[in-house]
């Protein structure tokens, strides 16, 4: 499965249609659902103050899908798809409406793979032995590691002593 944060920006002749028309959230949202089922995929659900790390601040509760929000972006969501093609052709049908003035669809992966991931790139970079600019090793220039040679103590010059005038 993957998943992906959707930012999505109206124009404003959509932010106009959907305050003069929308009073139904749950049949704006029937047809998103629609189109992420055709493709085989699902809207994420939120869940809020249930379960063991709940804090005690709120009232458990759930949201629907989607969130509006204040900035650039207008629309916020997740979505899980069975695969890149049908996140592609998602971001596509979306794009193709005349009401959206951008979209943007980052990949995003759950922790637990995330740290599987990392677990892997750390050893693979231990094996090939890899770096970039700007550590301390310059392995990443393609030639091995140069060592230094120790700088030979020197003896120590004499002084002459300066002349009192």
């Amino acid at each position: 499965m993957n998943y992906y944060l959707i930012q999505l920006s109206y124009t404003a002749d959509a932010w106009r249609q959907q305050i003069e028309l929308t009073r139904d959230h749950a049949q704006r949202l029937n047809a998103v659902r629609a189109l992420i089922a055709r493709l085989g995929g699902s809207l994420a659900q939120y869940r809020f103050f249930e379960g063991p790390d709940a804090a005690g601040g709120g009232e458990p509760h759930s949201v629907s899908c989607k969130f509006m929000s204040i900035g650039k972006e207008d629309l916020i969501a997740m979505v899980a798809m069975p695969d890149q093609d049908a996140g592609v052709a998602f971001s596509m049908a979306v794009s193709a409406e005349p009401g959206i003035r951008d979209i943007q669809m980052t990949p995003i992966i759950p922790l637990g793979q995330a740290v599987n991931i990392m677990a892997r790139a750390h050893e693979v970079r231990q094996q090939a032995q890899y770096s970039a600019p700007g550590g301390s090793s310059q392995t990443w220039l393609g030639a091995p590691p140069t060592r230094r040679r120790a700088a030979r103590p020197r003896a120590p010059s004499p002084r002459t002593p300066r002349r009192r005038s």
